[in-house]
């Protein structure tokens, strides 16, 4: 008889601030879906091209501080929570990337300790959305402040494309675990209903118009670890408004803001949309990108 191992949620660390915020969310997040929590930890050796040809440093004591103290601050926060870590070499985003692949879910910090601290979304975080085999949680700078704000919902964007059907199913789940309430926003930019009207591959794309697509929203596809019928506080809100601008809008008192990587949109081919592109940049609040199951 074969035991089930539970996918474990995967945090990347770098002694930033922003890791610790990630570190925090992570915490919570094995913890209430009951899975384990593994700590990562890659050594930034100034190697911006990455060969797995390349040997190891065997020197990493200088660096073994962060993951140690990043440990500790689990068994505090959560001291029965099962945790596993490891420290490596080359570039954070293909040790995360390689992690990603046998992950629950993936967590970063929006900013790590470039040298470039103004930029809205760091380099790893941005490479590692694009290219991750799982979902992705952001946690951006001020995701920690003023606790008292939040509503106690997750939002979650939807455009009726397959991958907002499993950013659904992902939303679902997580108001259930947390135990908060669920919006889900059907946003839609006039400008863009103007151009599905005049092109006509696109509007194929297209589900029907807002009151119908509001009407006829599907169940949540199933998600490991949901209840069939879960008990969750729900809300639909429909409203013609480009979308990006209306999830960072409502970032600001949410717990959490779910995307798909990709919507629905006349360029098929690229690694990240637009929408949740520019959620990225601006929410007040974690962002759960949900990547595609096959690339």
């Amino acid at each position: 008889m074969t035991t089930h191992v539970p996918r474990p949620v995967v945090v990347g660390i770098d002694g930033s601030n922003d890791s610790t915020r990630a570190l925090d969310w992570a915490i919570t997040e094995a913890s209430s879906r009951s899975v384990p929590l593994r700590v990562l930890h890659a050594l930034d050796t100034g190697v911006t091209v990455w060969s797995p040809m390349m040997v190891t440093p065997t020197d990493l004591g200088d660096q073994r501080w962060i993951l140690e103290a990043a440990l500790a601050h689990v068994r505090k926060m959560g001291p029965d929570l099962p945790v596993t870590s490891a420290i490596t070499s080359g570039p954070a985003s293909v040790a995360l990337e390689n992690a990603s692949a046998d992950a629950d879910a993936l967590v970063v910090g929006a900013r790590g300790r470039g040298v470039v601290r103004s930029i809205l979304l760091g380099s790893t975080s941005l490479r590692v959305v694009g290219h991750a085999r799982c979902p992705v949680v952001v946690v951006p700078e001020d995701s920690g402040a003023d606790h008292a704000r939040r509503a106690g919902r997750v939002v979650v964007g939807f455009d009726g494309s397959h991958l907002s059907d499993d950013a659904l199913a992902y939303s679902f789940a997580a108001a259930e675990h947390r135990h908060l309430a669920l919006d889900i926003v059907i946003a839609w930019d006039t400008e863009e209903l103007a151009t599905y009207q005049l092109v006509p591959s696109i509007a194929e794309e297209v589900r029907p118009p807002l009151p119908t697509t509001a009407a006829s929203l599907p169940p949540p596809p199933p998600h490991p670890g949901r209840r069939s019928t879960p008990d969750v506080e729900t809300h639909i809100d429909v409203t013609t408004d480009a979308p990006a601008r209306v999830l960072v809008d409502r970032s600001a008192d949410a717990d959490l803001v779910v995307v798909g990587s990709r919507g629905l949109g006349s360029v098929r081919g690229i690694l990240m949309g637009s929408v949740s592109a520019e959620v990225l940049r601006h929410a007040h609040s974690p962002v759960a990108v949900i990547r595609p199951t096959t690339t």
